[in-house]
């Protein structure tokens, strides 16, 4: 399981050795249409905050995630240097990912384009058609954080999928 440039790694992981795995589950991977890289607005500097500071500015983000989230979140803030060209995302083409994908995969995607989603509908829409394997859940209110933004609907879908595709083991 793997969020966003994560997720892009283990989908990549799956697809080059699908042996190593039982099923996958993408969290809004980078997956986009070429040229459709936002421009990304200057943020804060995170390494000249405080972590109260980070969690203030993440709680005014994103008023809905748990107070238990923030910590961890601004945390990683703090510790994070991203490259030159961290707006690149993805690299390659996720088309032949997907399309090499040969194990239960879970793509799980926000619906919310205001909130950040990167995976949009068209794109999921075509991912499916790529990889009979896969599995597309949408949450219409979450962004690009959907474990955050939807917790409950997230873990639901997500138990359901590896109780499906994994068993229960207890």
């Amino acid at each position: 399981m793997g969020h966003s440039m994560g997720a892009g790694a283990v989908a990549q992981a799956v697809s080059l050795r699908p042996g190593l795995f039982s099923c996958a589950i993408l969290e809004d991977p980078a997956w986009r249409e070429p040229g459709t890289v936002p421009a990304r607005p200057p943020g804060p500097d995170f390494k000249r905050m405080t972590i109260a500071e980070i969690i203030k500015h993440g709680h005014k983000l994103s008023p809905s995630w748990d107070e238990a989230e923030l910590p961890m979140w601004a945390e990683s803030k703090q510790q994070f240097r991203p490259p030159a060209d961290i707006g690149a995302g993805f690299r390659g083409d996720w088309r032949e990912t997907a399309r090499a994908l040969s194990i239960p995969t879970l793509l799980v995607c926000g619906g919310s384009k205001e909130r950040g989603r990167i995976v949009s509908e068209a794109v999921a829409t075509e991912a499916k058609s790529l990889s009979a394997s896969l599995e597309v859940v949408t949450f219409p209110r979450a962004g690009h954080n959907v474990r955050r933004e939807a917790f409950e609907g997230f873990v639901e879908a997500v138990s359901g999928f590896l109780e499906k595709h994994i068993g229960g083991g207890g």
